[in-house]
C-alpha cells in the first residue's frame, strides 16, 4: 500500500505510474520461490478471457487467483497463493488503486462514479518467449490495470509493458482491438526488474502492448490485476 500510494503518477500521455520495492524483500523471495509449475498453468485461449479467433498464437498461460482455481498446485503452494490472493482482490487495495487514479475515474465515469461497483480480477501469467502484445487501450469494462513484476533477476528489464503514443494524434480507442506496432511511437517501456509494479488508468488513449521477444529463452511471471465494472 505504501509504495502504490507514494508513487507519482504521470500523466503523458495517459496517466500512469510505475514503482519498485513493492512487497518486503522477504516476501516477495517467498513469492518466487512459491512460483508454480508450468503444468499448473492454464493456456489463455482456454479459459474463456479471450476469444477463440485470437487464440491461437498466443503464448501465454495463467492461474486464477481465486478460490476454486488454486486447486491443482500441491498444499503448500495453494495455501500460499490463496493468501496472496486474498491479499490482492482486498477490498482495501481496490479501494487505494481507486484513489490513486480519482481523477481520471471521475472524468470518464462523470455523476455515476459514486455509485458504480468495481471488482478485482486477478491473474497469475506465465508469459513464453513468442508472447507479444500489439497496442491496445484495454478492454471497455476495466477501469485501471495493476501489473506485479515477478522477475528473479534485473536482467531483462525490457520485457515490461511498454506505452504507445498513435502516429495519429487524433486517434482514439474505446477497447477491444490491438493495433499494429507500426503504427504507434512506443514512449516509455515499464523496466521489467524484480519486485516492481506499472499501474495505468484505461482511458480512449491507454495504448500499451508487449514488444517481441528478442531471446526464444526467455519467459515473463507477472500478476495482473484489474478493477472491472459494468
Amino acid at each position: 500500500m505504501y509504495s502504490i500510494i507514494n508513487a507519482p503518477v504521470r500523466s503523458y500521455p495517459y496517466p500512469h505510474f510505475y514503482t519498485e520495492n513493492v512487497f518486503p524483500e522477504g516476501f516477495y523471495r517467498e513469492i518466487i520461490s512459491s512460483l508454480p509449475q508450468d503444468d499448473d498453468f492454464q493456456p489463455i485461449h482456454d479459459s474463456g478471457r479471450i476469444a477463440k479467433s485470437k487464440a491461437a498464437k498466443v503464448d501465454r498461460h495463467i492461474i486464477t487467483l481465486r478460490d476454486g482455481h488454486l486447486d491443482n498446485l500441491n498444499d503448500g503452494q495453494k495455501a500460499f497463493w490463496s493468501s496472496l490472493s486474498a491479499m490482492i482482490n482486498s477490498e482495501q487495495l481496490a479501494n487505494v488503486a481507486l484513489h490513486k487514479f480519482l481523477p481520471s475515474l471521475k472524468e470518464r465515469f462523470g455523476d455515476s462514479l459514486p455509485t458504480r461497483t468495481f471488482q478485482p480480477d486477478a491473474i497469475l501469467i506465465r508469459d513464453g518467449s513468442d508472447y507479444k502484445l500489439g497496442p491496445h487501450s484495454d478492454a471497455p469494462h476495466r477501469a485501471l490495470v495493476l501489473i506485479f513484476y515477478l522477475p528473479e533477476t534485473e536482467a531483462h528489464p525490457e520485457l515490461g509493458t511498454s506505452i504507445y503514443r498513435s502516429k495519429n494524434s487524433d486517434f482514439r480507442c474505446e477497447g477491444g482491438p490491438h493495433h499494429k506496432f507500426e503504427d504507434f511511437h512506443r514512449v516509455y517501456t515499464a523496466p521489467y526488474v524484480p519486485n516492481s509494479l506499472f499501474g495505468f488508468v484505461k482511458t480512449a488513449n491507454s495504448f500499451h502492448g508487449v514488444e517481441p521477444m528478442p531471446d526464444q529463452n526467455l519467459r515473463r511471471e507477472l500478476i495482473h490485476y484489474f478493477l472491472r465494472t459494468e
